[in-house]
């Protein structure tokens, strides 16, 4: 700790640690103290060290709920919870739509408390085109993601977390459908490229189910760097795709 003319000055690795114990509304305050904080807070090797303190305190563990849309806005309730309590710790958290959007009430999918949710585009020349918005609930800062071409209602969607490559990732999989013979589609979406690109060679001889909420999936399940959804050949089997490497796997459900 140096104290000179203009106050005390902690090592940078000192001060680091202090914040990264802080919320994160906290720290976006605290960016306005100095644009040497500003420069600290809004570092990647921060950011992921203040997300790893976060996801290892059961106490942060955070819960969110639709609460109810209007034209302008969604509006969440938060809670947190512990292994011995459930508590509201916000009562109303709101997400303002981008221009020419509304709610269509679907949280497609979360991971590391960024959230994916389903709006339509009313300046679409398509009747109530689906579009998708990433948000991030503690910084309300949110992104408008590029449209595609296939309607939503038939995708799975999900997040997660690619290591190798430091960037965040979604998948869009239409492994419901009542053609369970139809070729499935697999979609993915970097947020460093921000665009959407087809994955190709899908196994040989798997198909789609016939009712993907039978079989939990709200989401595409993200463990070990792949996401995991359920397929059908000759029986039911769990699929894999390991984001790093872009390569399929499958586990029989015997």
């Amino acid at each position: 700790m140096d104290i000179g003319q203009e106050g005390i000055h902690f090592p940078e690795e000192i001060l680091m640690d202090i914040l990264s114990r802080l919320p994160v509304r906290s720290l976006q305050r605290f960016k306005c103290v100095s644009p040497s904080w500003n420069a600290l807070i809004s570092a990647r090797y921060f950011v992921m060290k203040h997300l790893s303190r976060s996801k290892s305190d059961l106490n942060s563990q955070k819960l969110l709920t639709i609460r109810r849309p209007t034209i302008t806005k969604l509006e969440f309730t938060r809670y947190s919870f512990s292994s011995s309590s459930v508590q509201v710790i916000e009562d109303e958290q709101s997400l303002y739509w981008p221009p020419n959007c509304r709610p269509a009430w679907i949280i497609r999918c979360c991971y590391d408390g960024l959230v994916l949710i389903s709006t339509i585009d009313t300046s679409d020349q398509r009747t109530n085109a689906p579009h998708l918005l990433l948000w991030n609930p503690s910084t309300r800062e949110s992104i408008l993601l590029p449209s595609r071409e296939n309607a939503l209602s038939d995708l799975v969607f999900g997040l997660g977390y690619d290591a190798t490559s430091d960037d965040y990732k979604i998948l869009a999989a239409d492994v419901n459908g009542e053609d369970s013979l139809k070729e499935v589609s697999v979609e993915i979406f970097p947020l460093k490229t921000g665009s959407w690109r087809k994955i190709g060679k899908y196994p040989t001889g798997m198909h789609r189910v016939s009712d993907h909420l039978n079989y939990g999936m709200y989401s595409l399940t993200f463990i070990h760097g792949a996401f995991h959804w359920v397929g059908r050949s000759a029986y039911h089997t769990i699929i894999s795709f390991n984001i790093s490497n872009e390569v399929y796997g499958e586990i029989p459900l015997l």
